[in-house]
């Protein structure tokens, strides 16, 4: 589930090495850097965290060691935790359209270990549980959405995405839900943002990707949405108002036509959690109107 308004760097690491990551914020609000540590298939828990309350931005840049002990060359440092096998910076954007991009860079530290002869039982049984993750996923797909398809136009707390589960980040807490909608139909959804770091909205298809954020109005930040009096308004529809008024009766969430998708909120480091919107299904017209 990827978010155009988040920029990602993912890398593989092990938890024998250390390893050094370098780079630039740009115009990111926040940045967090995180390692986890794998539960199989595609748990994963947090192990290691660090973020832009802490981590030092000289000139724009920064520079974090991810080590078992700590390096002393005046770096930030992330203690290796035991079984990690992968770290992931995320930087935060109100829109990347305009704003400058940061860079990320990973690479180890120290000479590499002589690469191991091949245990060929050990690449068997690999190679036999990779192919049992890769056909999962017509059916973990099914899985995921299954809510969603059962009860669409509701909104629900993602409580299973909750303290860095399945690789997110540790202080966000999402809302989920999904619109079903025939033509001519949209979905407001409308609500109360507590006060909050940052926050977004993005639309989803049925295999989680976002929609089309590049020619499209798809996503949303607390910078770029009309929030009135701390309420914000959202009409999710395949067609949108007349331009004026986008900004005087809400914003426009663009489906691309789709009778069904995924919507999901954001809130990162929420003062209080956030609480449910309220959903309507309507006419296009009524809902502008």
């Amino acid at each position: 589930m990827d978010n155009p308004a988040f920029r990602y760097w993912v890398a593989d690491i092990r938890d024998d090495r250390s390893y050094r990551i370098t780079g630039s914020i740009g115009d990111a609000v926040y940045q967090s850097v995180t390692v986890y540590s794998s539960t199989g298939g595609f748990g994963a828990t947090a192990g290691a965290r660090i973020d832009s309350d802490e981590i030092t931005i000289d000139d724009g840049s920064f520079a974090i060691t991810i080590a078992p002990d700590e390096p002393g060359d005046g770096s930030d440092w992330l203690r290796m935790p035991d079984g990690a096998s992968a770290v992931w910076v995320r930087q935060f954007h109100q829109g990347t359209a305009d704003d400058a991009l940061g860079r990320c860079r990973i690479e180890p530290l120290g000479d590499p270990r002589p690469t191991p002869v091949i245990d060929p039982d050990r690449f068997g049984r690999r190679l036999t549980r990779l192919g049992s993750v890769v056909a999962s996923f017509p059916s973990a797909w099914t899985t995921a959405i299954a809510d969603d398809v059962e009860a669409p136009n509701e909104v629900r707390h993602w409580s299973e995405m909750a303290a860095g589960a399945a690789f997110t980040e540790p202080g966000i807490h999402y809302l989920r839900g999904s619109w079903s909608l025939d033509e001519g139909e949209a979905l407001v959804i409308e609500g109360t943002a507590p006060p909050s770091r940052y926050w977004n909205v993005l639309l989803y298809s049925r295999f989680l990707n976002s929609l089309d954020h590049r020619s499209r109005s798809v996503s949303y930040t607390d910078g770029t949405a009309r929030v009135v009096d701390g309420r914000y308004r959202f009409v999710v529809s395949a067609t949108g108002p007349a331009a004026d008024g986008v900004r005087t009766h809400g914003d426009w969430l663009d489906t691309e036509g789709r009778s069904f998708g995924l919507f999901v909120f954001r809130f990162l480091q929420p003062a209080s959690e956030p609480e449910l919107p309220t959903v309507r299904r309507c006419a296009v017209a009524d809902a502008w109107g």
